[in-house]
């Protein structure tokens, strides 16, 4: 029961073509109709015919027709009426085109009615596709931003973390001054620039004298704070263009670029001046501590290496002549 009623809400037009239907009937057999009252009986035959489609029009004009020919003949009197005052008022023939003519329009209705009722399910599917796609979208901009945030965070983290490991690849880890191999960097561009524009540059090696005394005096904390101490004068008391390293144990090299020989022999005298009236005090204990200097200045003739090896050539003549002090190169060296 159910069923047959969800049935009916969904197509109720064969109830209207039943009542129709049987109203036709019960108009035949009950009232015996006139010419004039034929007029309209044209009116829910095209009601019908509308409502069945052109298929099942065609099928009831005919049976329509046979049936109310019956009628006529074997109601004499009906017949006697119609045959009288129909000629100019009613044809069966009519009715019946009446009834194809409205099953076909019934039928262009239908399928009107399908194809409107196809294009708003597909519009509600499309409806439904685009809040789909919408919150697809969405989603996949939500994901991408996260996607990108991570990214990003990420290559910052790589960043920071390659940074940090080139920084403590090239960096001393007590004095953090640059080691060996981040001045060599240092020195390799600073000869390329050279040869571009022939501006010269000086390289300074110093050594802390006595060193291993300190180390055996006041304990190897006490030396590690002297480099320490050491590394932040030399740093403050150089240019902003000049570099120092750590060049091994308490040896220092300092990268002078656009300085000549007697540039480099003056900011040389003064960091040893500022070393030796320092006063540093470890643990209550003052410690006293001068520098050697050996200087040379770069030309074509050499190679960085070379240069290097003369300035240490002077570092070592100034500590065979009684350290804390600084010998440039020399001609006959």
């Amino acid at each position: 029961m159910k069923a047959f009623e969800k049935k009916i809400k969904e197509n109720p037009e064969p109830i209207f073509i039943g009542l129709i239907l049987a109203s036709l009937i019960l108009i035949n057999f009950l009232i015996k109709p006139n010419a004039a009252f034929l007029d309209f009986y044209f009116l829910p035959i095209i009601a019908v015919g509308y409502l069945m489609g052109k298929r099942k029009a065609v099928l009831f004009a005919f049976f329509t027709i046979l049936c109310v020919g019956l009628l006529v003949l074997f109601d004499k009197e009906a017949f006697a009426a119609i045959s009288t005052g129909v000629a100019g008022h009613l044809n069966f023939a009519v009715w019946g085109g009446f009834l194809i003519l409205a099953g076909w329009l019934g039928s262009l209705s239908e399928k009107l009615q399908q194809e409107l009722r196809l294009s708003n399910e597909l519009r509600e599917k499309l409806a439904l596709e685009k809040e789909l796609l919408k919150a697809s979208n969405d989603r996949l901009a939500e994901y991408t931003n996260g996607l990108e945030e991570r990214v990003s965070s990420r290559t910052k983290d790589l960043e920071k973390a390659h940074r940090e490991l080139e920084l403590s690849a090239n960096t001393d880890p007590l004095t953090r001054l640059l080691n060996r191999r981040g001045m060599a960097d240092k020195l390799d561009n600073e000869k390329f620039r050279f040869e571009r524009n022939k501006k010269p540059f000086s390289i300074v090696l110093c050594d802390i004298d006595h060193f291993k005394r300190i180390n055996d005096n006041y304990g190897h904390d006490a030396g590690d704070y002297i480099l320490r101490e050491v590394a932040n004068l030399l740093n403050a008391v150089s240019r902003k263009p000049d570099t120092f390293c750590r060049w091994g144990g308490e040896e220092f090299l300092a990268l002078l670029p656009e300085t000549d020989l007697k540039g480099g022999a003056i900011l040389a005298e003064k960091l040893r001046t500022t070393i030796e009236e320092q006063q540093f005090v470890f643990n209550n204990n003052s410690i006293p501590v001068t520098l050697s200097f050996g200087l040379s200045e770069f030309d074509e003739t050499m190679t960085i290496d070379t240069c290097i090896k003369m300035a240490d050539r002077c570092l070592y003549l100034a500590k065979e002549a009684g350290r804390n002090q600084l010998i440039p190169k020399l001609s006959n060296l």
